[in-house]
């Protein structure tokens, strides 16, 4: 078309541009701020401030800050044991029923 030929037009890349880095800064501070909620809520809060920008841009300056939501801490398991020391799988009296049993089976 020009004369040229092909093999002369290279691709030059984009230098990393100040939005990235105000972005990514933003970013920090939303999780700083809210540890729970990971790249896709941080992205909906940018929408709702006004930066109109794709999910995928968000999560590669997310990966890029190395910024990670913490895992969510195992919760204690119930005990079977109440508050006030007694166990409730263990039958009170003799002839009462347990509160495991499948079948109605006496212990004692």
């Amino acid at each position: 078309l020009i004369g040229q030929h092909r093999s002369t037009q290279r691709y030059t890349p984009k230098p990393p541009e100040e939005r990235d880095a105000e972005i990514t800064e933003w970013l920090r501070a939303h999780a700083i701020k809210y540890p729970r909620c990971g790249y896709k809520r941080a992205w909906a809060a940018l929408l709702r401030e006004g930066w109109h920008l794709a999910r995928s841009y968000v999560h590669r300056l997310w990966r890029e800050a190395g910024l990670k939501v913490p895992y969510k801490k195992k919760r204690a398991s119930a005990t079977a044991i109440l508050r006030d020391g007694t166990d409730p799988l263990t039958p009170t009296s003799p002839g009462r029923l347990t509160s495991n049993s499948t079948r109605a089976k006496t212990s004692g």
